[in-house]
């Protein structure tokens, strides 16, 4: 793991690197999509069978385009790098290409609201400097524009690929690694101790819990992921609500936004755009995560004297 983790960090701020990230982040998730409509399209018929087969071509077209338009700019890399912003017409042609490319993605997973949203936001780049009044901006080249979104390696698509490549990998590496060593466990079995002196106990396996492991995860949705599989049956045995459960386990687990020293994207993105090292921003935010896991436990403590919950009573697991 040392050898391969070391063989990475050599191979970063490297075009090559960032483009064959992107690879197989686009192709897979394209290859991703067809699997889902192929499960939905199993029980179709008449017309959703015909927009089904729509869904399939268009996709099988998409992931076409977009290994052809990958490839291109694998090979073309060292020279796009070099000679950004000014491509030339066939690095335009690819470049609006990708741009087709990651909005039929982003329909197919985010939905038509994300992907209209990201598409006025494309044609604002390209137009903007015709509105008038606050909303104008300066006049770009459309050649600077598709560069600057498709075909820079320090700019648009490849922006996020450095976060991802250089930082986020590793933490899903580190986290993994902590989950597989029974660390989840340990924090679980705190939070049983400390549940066990107050109204609302149950409750404390997930807020310590997840608190615990926002700082090595630093994602919501993975977070419940992990913990409310063992935290969420335990509340509602406890005394707690399923609706009240669910809504315990959501809030502990969202402060893994804030939450340091592994945050989330947002924390990256703002130390890209600020410029500032990411120890400043996750200083910066070790009150506001404090705060907010401390209105969490005073409402769990509310919630519990106002229904009567107990503290916990289960066994702990001393061997963890």
């Amino acid at each position: 793991a040392y050898m391969a983790v070391s063989a990475l960090w050599l191979l970063q701020d490297f075009a090559e690197h960032y483009t064959n990230f992107i690879i197989g982040i686009v192709l897979c998730s394209l290859l991703l999509a067809i699997r889902n409509v192929l499960k939905q399209g199993k029980t179709g018929s008449g017309r959703f069978r015909s927009f089904f087969e729509f869904k399939l071509l268009l996709l099988g077209l998409t992931l076409i385009v977009a290994t052809i338009v990958l490839v291109y700019v694998r090979l073309e890399a060292v020279r796009l790098e070099t000679i950004a912003p000014f491509i030339n017409n066939t690095d335009i042609v690819m470049g609006i290409l990708f741009i087709a490319v990651l909005l039929i993605s982003s329909w197919f997973f985010w939905g038509g609201t994300i992907t209209v949203l990201i598409l006025a936001m494309v044609l604002y780049f390209f137009y903007g400097h015709h509105i008038p009044g606050l909303l104008t901006h300066q006049y770009f080249d459309p050649s600077f524009v598709v560069s600057y979104l498709t075909m820079s390696m320090v700019h648009g698509v490849y922006w996020f690929a450095t976060i991802g490549a250089d930082k986020i990998f590793l933490i899903v590496v580190f986290s993994g690694l902590l989950v597989n060593l029974g660390v989840l466990s340990l924090f679980s079995e705190i939070g049983k101790v400390l549940g066990r002196f107050v109204k609302g106990g149950a409750a404390f396996p997930s807020i310590f819990g997840s608190s615990m492991v926002a700082m090595v995860m630093g994602q919501a949705v993975a977070n419940v992921a992990l913990t409310g599989t063992m935290t969420i049956p335990l509340m509602k045995k406890g005394g707690f609500r399923p609706g009240a459960a669910g809504a315990v386990e959501a809030v502990a687990s969202t402060g893994g936004q804030i939450t340091p020293p592994i945050m989330g994207l947002a924390a990256f993105m703002m130390a890209g755009i600020l410029g500032l090292p990411y120890i400043s921003i996750a200083l910066a935010s070790v009150i506001p995560a404090i705060l907010f896991y401390l209105v969490i436990i005073i409402g769990v403590l509310t919630y519990g004297y106002a229904h009567d919950i107990p503290g916990l009573r289960v066994p702990i697991d001393t061997r963890t």
